[in-house]
């Protein structure tokens, strides 16, 4: 466990075990890594003006929550989940709109919830559920899916393009507040399920 710590640079890595990190105050990149079994990766109360941060498990679960920057929102920063099996939670972040967010479970049918969250690209592949809501973004999101269900509720920024598809579940966008002078894509796409845009 790490808590209560400013450094420039926070390197974490069990095969087993787990890794909580609260009350960080992070520079410029920090990675946490489980590399075997269950272990679980838990992230709380980071901060600071960094511009990598990477977070990797294989069957375990990862839940990062109340990220915010403690400096000018200027740099581009990326930040990348990543998990064999393993659920995802990202809630409460906000680094600025310069930030490229990254959501990854490779197998599986583990739910991807990302709630309260401010970047200019965020994208997320995931065999099972995504649930996002109360999104700002920038440019781009894509939420992109096998077997579950899509879902986003609570859409804003300046994005001018937002996708959500699923080979087999259903898919949905609703509560979305578009930026009336930029032109956008919105795709809402299922092979199987249904599919359904309320704006």
């Amino acid at each position: 466990m790490a808590q209560g710590i400013s450094a420039d640079y926070l390197v974490a890595e069990t095969k087993y075990g787990t890794i909580t990190a609260k009350n960080i105050t992070l520079a410029l990149s920090g990675s946490l890594c489980t590399r075997i079994g269950a272990g679980a990766v838990a992230v709380k109360e980071l901060i600071g003006a960094f511009i990598f941060f990477n977070i990797s498990t294989h069957s375990g679960s990862i839940s990062v929550s109340e990220v915010s920057r403690n400096g000018a929102a200027t740099s581009a920063t990326d930040v990348l989940l990543a998990s064999v099996f393993g659920p995802i939670d990202l809630h409460d972040f906000d680094l600025g709109p310069n930030v490229t967010v990254t959501v990854d479970v490779q197998r599986g049918d583990r739910e991807v919830s990302v709630m309260n969250a401010v970047a200019n690209k965020l994208t997320a592949t995931i065999g099972g559920h995504i649930m996002a809501e109360n999104l700002k973004v920038g440019s781009v999101v894509t939420l992109s899916g096998r077997y579950g269900e899509m879902s986003i509720k609570g859409l804003s920024g300046t994005f001018h393009s937002a996708e959500v598809s699923s080979q087999l579940g259903g898919v949905s966008i609703a509560k979305v507040d578009l930026d009336k002078s930029t032109p956008v894509q919105l795709h809402v796409k299922s092979r199987v399920g249904s599919a359904a845009v309320d704006l």
